[in-house]
């Protein structure tokens, strides 16, 4: 296989943290990426439209009217300021 000596270097500090050398660290990752089929082992989680970009921000939901709201009240306070 090849691999850039970038990801080399990396490859053999992950090894190093987790006290393998780079063979040992390859097979380990292997072997759990068959046994677990390729899954992280939790189901996908539907998520909203409405969820999309919405943050703990105190706005809201980042709905598209939501933020179209935002946006022109942000302008109208520039040109205000701007008078």
């Amino acid at each position: 296989m090849r691999i850039s000596p970038s990801k080399l270097a990396r490859l053999d500090r992950a090894a190093a943290a987790a006290g393998r050398d780079r063979s040992g660290y390859l097979r380990r990752l292997i072997d759990d990426a068959l046994e677990n089929d390729g899954r992280s082992g939790r189901p996908h989680k539907f998520a909203s439209a409405d969820l999309m970009g919405s943050l703990c921000i105190g706005n809201g939901p980042g709905t598209n009217e939501n933020v179209r709201r935002i946006v022109r009240q942000r302008l109208a306070a520039r040109r205000e300021t701007y008078r």
